[in-house]
């Protein structure tokens, strides 16, 4: 499965779930990048001037309580962080915020249900 359709799985489920999501990429802007060129350049200088970084999650979840989860997806393709993904996971933990690494569908349902039950005590 692509991580294009596990994200939108999971985003489906969350959403029924009660909680938002927001793709972190700007307009996805760096997934469809134009040829190597001076084109190319411009367009990633651009997305980095309206906030992409490299190493951001796919995808900022919005919890009913108002905190936020970080959450980057990974499929059996390509199945490990980049550097500049653990970068930022460390500098989120740092932080204090809410990172995880989700692999499947059932990954979202556990975070679902593990939120509800802190909910109850």
């Amino acid at each position: 499965m692509s991580e294009h359709i596990l994200q939108s799985q999971i985003v489906g489920f969350l959403r029924l779930s009660g909680f938002k999501t927001m793709d972190s990429d700007v307009m996805s802007a760096l997934r469809y990048l134009p040829p190597a060129d001076k084109r190319r350049v411009l367009y990633i200088n651009q997305h980095k001037n309206m906030g992409y970084t490299q190493g951001q999650p796919d995808l900022v979840v919005i919890c009913p309580e108002g905190k936020v989860v970080f959450v980057e997806l990974k499929n059996g393709k390509a199945g490990r962080q980049s550097k500049e993904q653990k970068a930022f996971e460390a500098a989120a933990k740092r932080l204090g915020h809410d990172y995880r690494v989700w692999r499947s569908l059932d990954d979202a349902v556990a975070f679902v249900e593990e939120r509800r039950s802190n909910e109850t005590l």
